[in-house]
């Protein structure tokens, strides 16, 4: 670069009072360096000037000095008027280190105090998962993560709490989220082959309301009362004798077929019939295994006990407002990506910063955020923070991604950049934009007992999975690591 230093020593006493707060101005022009940031920048072991977030929830390095840096995704971001909401969207291909870093954010998270969710389709975040409970000092048989076929739901939880989902005495309030929540799934398990039009759309709500009018117990209803409520009922052409308008005849006769296999007397009885609301989300950081539910046969029962995680976790969300709460769907959202449930994922999502909770959905290709409707109107659009890990593997697809993500040229530069040095395993780049506030590539720094905690190849874990299924401490597990 042809550029020679010189130590100057005569002018030194000079430069000295002069560099004190106040003297500046008696400085000469020929002691000036004046220059853009980026040209000053190549002469240092620096890549950025970045100072941070002090109070935020993300420890990260500076890539070129390894200098630590604690940035913010959330409440941080929020109070400098970067961020309009806590939602994130994280993209990275297989073997980007997409699980590391969550691992990573998560771990932050929960340090801060957030109580946190995750719906994982891989195992990724097992060994955490244990790490915390095992901290915790919970006893062995409860460190294991929940699998879905344990699980017993009432989708009409808070039903008596909120007022019978009623506006005055006979309007359902459609724009609650429980109500939301109720006739998607009821949709759901009623999947018409052209989906349901706006006139059956409005039968469902009516009989919604008037089951919540005739409801009269004190106790909240479970699924099977509804549709009980359904079969008793005497619909003819010209109403019926609960006050019900004429409706299609063939639409009541679908209705009850498909309620029926989650009825007391269904194939499924208990899925949505638990008496008591479920605590699905007593723990600091509750994870559900969903990866062979995703695999089942039955697509309808996969959503809807997909759809029943997420609305425990929202009813969670909407009583603790004080507490900052994380949900994270790993690819799960495949199962939940329908037109029916639109309108409950859309109420979530914009409404999620208002009750402290940041909601994250990660995903691996590029096609998966193009093919769903709802991951680009619904989730993309009410997620300023965007964080994409090494895309070397699918290069190509890298200006639909930034097109999709709203990157800039500056964006893509960095994201070309992942992991361009050599890394250990215990060290990861990614690239964070925080809205409109702040963009840039960082280095994840951890020590080697959480990189292999946070280890994703299989065979790579088989001693943490053996720990894991076996009920032994994984906390000793580290500590004989670390004196390996």
């Amino acid at each position: 670069m042809n550029i020679c230093a010189e130590k100057t020593r005569k002018t030194l006493p000079e430069e000295f009072l002069n560099g004190i707060p106040g003297n500046e101005m008696n400085f000469s022009k020929d002691d000036y360096l004046l220059s853009e940031a980026s040209a000053v920048l190549c002469l240092l072991g620096w890549e950025s000037f970045d100072k941070g977030l002090p109070e935020g929830n993300l420890q990260v390095s500076e890539r070129l000095s390894s200098r630590p840096i604690i940035l913010d995704l959330c409440k941080e971001a929020y109070s400098k008027g970067w961020i309009n909401a806590y939602n994130s969207f994280v993209l990275g291909p297989t073997g980007s280190g997409k699980s590391f870093f969550m691992n990573h954010y998560l771990r932050c998270c929960h340090d801060k105090g957030a109580k946190i969710c995750v719906l994982d389709n891989g195992r990724s975040y097992a060994g955490l998962a244990a790490l915390i409970k095992d901290e915790n000092g919970l006893a062995p048989a409860k460190r294991k993560s929940k699998t879905v076929e344990e699980f017993e739901f009432n989708p009409f939880a808070g039903f008596l709490e909120q007022g019978k989902w009623l506006i005055g005495e006979d309007h359902l309030d459609l724009d609650n989220p429980s109500v939301q929540f109720v006739i998607g799934i009821i949709k759901t398990i009623c999947d018409f082959e052209d989906g349901w039009t706006a006139a059956q759309s409005s039968v469902l709500s009516v009989y919604l309301t008037i089951f919540c009018m005739m409801y009269k117990r004190e106790t909240d209803p479970v699924f099977d009362d509804f549709y009980t409520f359904l079969v008793e009922s005497k619909f003819d052409e010209n109403g019926s004798d609960n006050g019900v308008e004429p409706i299609d005849q063939q639409l009541m006769k679908e209705l009850i077929i498909s309620l029926h296999t989650y009825s007391i007397d269904g194939s499924h009885p208990k899925t949505l019939n638990s008496p008591s609301e479920a605590s699905l989300l007593s723990d600091d950081f509750s994870l559900f295994e969903v990866g062979e539910l995703l695999d089942s046969s039955d697509k309808t029962y996969c959503k809807l006990c997909i759809f029943c995680i997420i609305h425990s976790f929202d009813l969670m969300m909407r009583r603790n407002v004080d507490s900052f709460k994380v949900l994270v769907i790993e690819e799960a959202w495949k199962a939940i990506s329908n037109k029916d449930m639109e309108p409950y994922l859309n109420s979530l999502w914009k409404t999620s910063r208002k009750y402290n909770t940041a909601a994250i959905v990660v995903t691996q290709q590029m096609s998966d955020i193009i093919s769903s409707d709802i991951i680009k109107d619904t989730i993309i659009a009410n997620s300023p923070v965007k964080i994409v890990l090494d895309q070397r593997e699918c290069i190509s697809e890298l200006d639909a991604v930034a097109d999709t993500l709203g990157l800039t040229e500056t964006d893509k530069r960095f994201i070309r950049s992942l992991n361009t040095q050599s890394r250990d395993d215990a060290s990861k780049d990614v690239f964070l934009k925080i809205g409109q506030g702040k963009s840039g590539a960082y280095k994840i720094d951890v020590s080697q007992a959480e990189a292999f905690l946070y280890e994703s190849v299989l065979k790579d874990k088989s001693e943490l999975s053996d720990t894991i299924n076996s009920g032994r401490s994984v906390l000793s597990l580290l500590k004989r690591k670390r004196k390996i």
